[in-house]
């Protein structure tokens, strides 16, 4: 299957889009000053998930919209927690 080719201002907007991502990421997690409200974030994060919806060979691993958060901040002490957290799923699995 042949892929359409991406015009140019679309992979600029890509580029784009994916820096300002990152950028917002690290303030938030690493750094805690958000710029921007979620909402405003949220759009960004839709309008690079529908580029790369219309242009898949645009979606790389390292996208934004295929990772979660960033690193934690260093302002934050480590922890053991007495019960174990564990991913939102494994409870759904004990149920079945």
């Amino acid at each position: 299957m042949k892929t359409k080719p991406v015009p140019l201002e679309v992979r600029k907007r890509s580029a784009d889009l994916r820096r300002e991502l990152e950028r917002h990421n690290r303030l938030y997690y690493e750094r805690a000053i958000p710029e921007i409200s979620d909402q405003e974030y949220d759009g960004l994060l839709r309008e690079l998930r529908e580029i790369e919806k219309s242009y898949p060979s645009l979606a790389t691993d390292d996208s934004p919209t295929r990772k979660v958060g960033g690193a934690a901040s260093k302002h934050f002490r480590n922890v053991t927690h007495r019960v174990p957290m564990l991913h939102w799923t494994t409870p759904i699995r004990w149920m079945n």
